[in-house]
């Protein structure tokens, strides 16, 4: 049989339309993500060496009370800070073979099934690994991880350069943290787990400013069973008070201090040290209107034409996106670190 010639030209004319669909599935099946881009917190912007984002660590020296002749201060303030962070790539492949080519090419729409197919594993792929870095340092594969919550968020009484901002020398960069209570949240003791939970409401208050909380909480499936747990007296009321649209879109969520808390698999411990100050159950505090996922433009999730090495019998296709989580107040953001024994 000969080989339907036909497979890359389906291909590339479909691949354009593909490319939107993915970026949808990608963010819209991660629940931190989901809450980002309902808050227009993912977004594409133009490529640059860096991504540059205001902040804003001091105070305006002039606001203060005057007398009514009195002169107004005029001194000029300091240029506001700006947090830096590096473009990251995420990428992956696909390929088929000419033969499986040639075996799928019976019909006009066997090359499009067939590439549905594999683009599927690829977008299921990068999803899984997109999830998994937005929880880790950056450090990981050589440095070119997302810069993500486990440094963006320090744990109890450590400082860090993030963003090329040293919260050790601006207390305004640092975000809140709690120590994890003496005993385990996960012990099976009643007191232990009253006390995790007493630290979480402490850890979501110092969140706050004035009519300002954070909109998000992740933690572990272990300790939001327990939280679960403290709700049981309260299960009607609780169940019916969730995010709607997070519902709608799949989610199972509750309601805590006024925003959505969900479970994620890939939290700590599991993407944690091994060094005893950083290991424990993560709970975080997060408020997205100062978290971004932000996307070079042309970059976000595209895929290449098929491409055929000199030295190989396949076509192959890539997936890639630049970007990286950026966050511009710090201050906002919260972390308990629970103990695991």
């Amino acid at each position: 049989m000969a080989l339907d010639t036909s497979f890359n030209r389906v291909v590339a004319t479909t691949l354009p339309l593909y490319a939107p669909r993915v970026t949808e599935s990608i963010v819209g099946a991660i629940s931190l993500l989901w809450k980002m881009a309902m808050m227009d917190g993912v977004e594409t912007r133009p490529g640059g060496t860096q991504i540059v984002e205001p902040t804003i660590l001091t105070a305006n020296t002039t606001v203060r009370g005057y007398t009514e002749f009195e002169t107004l201060n005029t001194a000029l303030q300091s240029d506001p800070n700006a947090a830096s962070y590096l473009w990251k790539i995420i990428a992956g492949t696909e390929g088929l073979s000419l033969l499986e080519q040639g075996k799928n090419s019976n019909s006009a729409t066997a090359p499009v099934d067939l590439w549905d197919a594999i683009i599927n594993r690829l977008a299921l792929s990068m999803r899984i690994e997109v999830n998994r870095q937005l929880f880790l340092d950056g450090t990981g594969d050589g440095g070119a991880d997302l810069t993500g919550l486990q440094v963006g968020l320090d744990f109890a009484g450590t400082f860090s350069v993030y963003g090329n901002i040293d919260s050790n020398l601006f207390t305004n960069w640092r975000n809140q943290t709690v120590a994890s209570p003496a005993n385990s949240i996960l012990s099976g003791v009643a007191a232990d787990e009253l006390a995790g939970v007493q630290a979480m409401r402490r850890l979501a208050n110092q969140c706050s400013s004035q009519n300002e909380w954070p909109t998000m909480y992740i933690t572990s499936r272990e300790v939001h069973e327990v939280w679960e747990k403290t709700l049981i007296t309260n299960e009607r009321y609780i169940r019916e008070a969730f995010d709607d649209d997070m519902v709608r879109s799949g989610f199972q969520n509750y309601i805590f201090k006024g925003g959505v808390m969900v479970f994620d698999d890939l939290i700590f411990p599991n993407t944690l040290g091994a060094s005893a100050a950083t290991t424990g159950h993560g709970f975080l505090a997060l408020n997205l209107r100062y978290l971004k996922f932000v996307m070079m433009e042309n970059f976000d999730f595209v895929m290449s034409d098929p491409i055929r090495p000199f030295n190989q019998m396949a076509d192959t296709i890539q997936m890639i996106m630049h970007g990286n989580m950026i966050m511009n107040n710090r201050r906002r953001q919260g972390r308990i670190n629970f103990r695991t024994a």
